[in-house]
C-alpha cells in the first residue's frame, strides 16, 4: 500500500508542477500580449502622417539581413508631403531608431535598440536626405541590418550567447526634427511609430 501511495503522491506532485508551469506560461503570454498592444497604440496617425513597417529576411553580401520596409502616408492639409527619410546609416542621431524585443525560452522579454549614427560635430541634413510624396502617394524605403549586428547588440546588452535565436520583434520609431531649411523644404516634423513587427527568423 505504501509504494502505491508514494507513487500516487509523486504523480500528484508532478501534476501540480505541470499545472503551475502552464499557469505561469499563460500569464507570461498574456503579459506579452498586453505589452505589445500598448506598443501598437503608439502606431497612430500624427499630424496627418502614418508610419507602417513590414519585415523580410534576405541574403546579403555579409550574410543574412533583416530588411525593414517602411512607408509613410499623409492625409494632412499641406501636400506634397516632405520628410527626413528614415535612415540607420546617415548621421541623424536618434531620429530613426529600431527598438527590438527578444523573448527567450525563459519567457522573459529583453529590449535593445539600434539607431542612426551620432554625428561627430554639427550635422545639417542635406536636401538629398529628405523624401517627398505627392498627394495620394506614399513615401517608401527599406532599412537594412545584418543579423550578425543584431545578434551582437543583443548579446552585448544581455549576455545571452546561445546559438538559438530568441523570438524577435521590433518597432520602428522615426522622430524627425529637421525641416530642411537649407533646401527650403519646410519638411514635416514629429514622432511616428510603426506597429510591432515579428522578425521571420528561426536561427541567427
Amino acid at each position: 500500500m505504501k509504494p502505491f501511495l508514494s507513487t500516487l503522491s509523486s504523480l500528484c506532485l508532478a501534476g501540480g508542477i505541470w499545472y503551475v508551469s502552464i499557469q505561469l506560461a499563460t500569464c507570461q503570454e498574456k503579459a506579452s500580449q498586453e505589452f505589445y498592444k500598448t506598443c501598437d497604440e503608439l502606431a497612430k496617425r500624427w499630424c496627418g502622417a502614418l508610419l507602417e513597417a513590414t519585415a523580410s529576411i534576405a541574403k546579403g553580401k555579409d550574410g543574412q539581413e533583416l530588411r525593414i520596409h517602411w512607408s509613410i502616408d499623409y492625409n494632412g492639409p499641406r501636400p506634397p508631403f516632405t520628410i527626413l527619410e528614415p535612415s540607420l546609416t546617415r548621421a541623424i542621431s536618434n531620429q530613426t531608431t529600431v527598438k527590438f524585443y527578444a523573448e527567450s525560452k525563459d519567457g522573459k522579454r529583453y529590449a535593445f535598440e539600434i539607431a542612426a549614427p551620432v554625428p561627430l560635430g554639427v550635422s545639417i541634413p542635406q536636401p538629398g536626405w529628405f523624401v517627398t510624396a505627392q498627394k495620394g502617394e506614399k513615401a517608401t524605403g527599406t532599412l537594412v541590418l545584418s543579423l550578425a549586428r543584431i545578434k551582437e547588440r543583443y548579446q552585448h546588452r544581455h549576455g545571452d550567447y546561445s546559438s538559438e535565436s530568441p523570438v524577435l520583434r521590433f518597432q520602428l520609431e522615426h522622430t524627425p526634427s529637421a525641416r530642411g531649411q537649407n533646401g527650403q523644404l519646410d519638411a514635416w516634423t514629429g514622432q511616428l511609430f510603426s506597429k510591432v513587427v515579428l522578425v521571420p527568423i528561426k536561427h541567427w
